[in-house]
């Protein structure tokens, strides 16, 4: 699996990105965004597997 510092160090080193950070009630989730224009290309959150099809059994 891949780790979130490992994208966060991808886009880094590609794209000379960091993330930011914009909920102060989840300071954990992190969004990539464009320099130029400000919108975002990623998200990273912590979520369970049931929100996500995972679980179906």
């Amino acid at each position: 699996m891949i780790t979130r510092e490992e994208i966060f160090d991808f886009v880094k080193d590609k794209y000379n990105i960091k993330p930011d950070y914009p909920w102060e009630k989840y300071s954990n989730y992190a969004a990539l965004r464009h320099k130029d224009n400000k919108k975002w290309f990623g998200l990273v959150m912590d979520i369970t597997s049931d929100k996500i099809g995972l679980n179906t059994i």
